[in-house]
């Protein structure tokens, strides 16, 4: 029997800030799959140029991508779009769904509107000039700064006072023109990673660090990390349904991780929802699929499979109507 795609195309790189942790996913995932009958190669995208990307994917003659492009470019729609105009099958999210996600504004002001707890926020141009007392007087003693449209937790800071303000909103200037504050949430940090639909273990996140930062993501030490996190049943209910349904409302596919901040008072507040999360073998999504019993070899395969059923399915459709 003929298998249903034999040349994938391992998207990496990128010209995000990301780039280094994209190099670092997406030659895992090479790693992996490369001994898997199939035709395996590495795109690396080093340019945002729509017709130098269009014309390497097409030179490429890939029968799907598997997109371990991390940031800008990659996670945001655009990446997305090219592949779509070019009928290529890809991993993870649309282009919409993608775009949506990727903007932590328009995430929280959607997950709000549909029910779900974010915490308080306010979202400003770099250029703007901030009212810090007005922010505090808002938001609370501790505001979150972080730019709208970065993942890696890059150019995130907490914020206590007015000099640790004008430093966290300077870094985080840095890292676009749009920056989101929002009011500190104390809880336990937990993430749940969905693959093909499905939840994975609950994480727990303890940082040794004030917050998860791009430090504490990325320094071998820095953070502990238990999986399953220890929680009652019904509280690994709530997160897992909770991240099913976030997944579902933002139309993401394939994969994703849903960050949650648990209170004392069992409130679960939303922080963010990765499209295309850290996929070494040691990032948060394969250590949750480890610990079910898929080893990242399988967890790579499921995806690819999952993209392009899905991606045949909603050509059958359209060609249907």
């Amino acid at each position: 029997m003929q298998k249903p795609f034999q040349k994938v195309g391992v998207l990496l790189g990128g010209c995000s800030s990301e780039r280094p942790i994209s190099l670092k996913s997406g030659q895992a995932v090479l790693k992996a799959i490369s001994s898997l009958p199939l035709d395996v190669v590495a795109i690396d995208i080093s340019t945002e140029n729509k017709e130098i990307i269009t014309r390497i994917l097409k030179d490429a003659q890939i029968d799907i991508a598997f997109n371990a492009l991390h940031g800008r470019f990659g996670e945001d729609g655009e990446i997305q779009g090219v592949l779509d105009e070019l009928n290529i099958p890809y991993t993870g999210s649309g282009v919409k769904s993608s775009a949506n996600c990727m903007d932590k504004s328009i995430t929280q002001n959607i997950l709000k509107n549909s029910g779900f707890l974010v915490p308080d926020f306010c979202v400003f141009d770099a250029e703007d000039e901030i009212d810090d007392e007005l922010i505090f007087k808002r938001l609370g003693p501790s505001v979150v700064i972080k730019p709208v449209c970065e993942g890696s937790s890059l150019g995130v800071g907490i914020a206590h006072d007015k000099k640790d303000f004008q430093r966290a909103f300077e870094q985080a200037q840095k890292f676009g023109q749009k920056v989101l504050m929002e009011k500190f949430i104390r809880g336990r940090e937990v993430t749940c990673g969905i693959v093909a639909e499905k939840c994975l273990p609950v994480i727990e996140i303890k940082p040794k660090s004030p917050f998860f930062d791009y430090t504490a993501k990325y320094q071998k030490g820095m953070t502990q990390y238990t999986v399953p996190a220890k929680l009652n049943s019904d509280q690994t209910k709530m997160i897992q349904e909770s991240a099913i349904n976030i997944f579902r409302t933002m139309a993401c596919e394939d994969l994703a991780r849903i960050d949650f901040i648990l209170t004392e008072e069992n409130q679960l507040y939303v922080l963010e929802v990765n499209t295309i999360p850290g996929f070494t073998e040691t990032s948060l999504v394969p250590m949750a699929a480890k610990v079910a019993g898929i080893d990242f070899q399988q967890l790579c395969s499921l995806i690819l499979n999952n993209a392009y059923a899905k991606k045949k399915e909603t050509n059958h459709t359209a060609m249907v109507h």
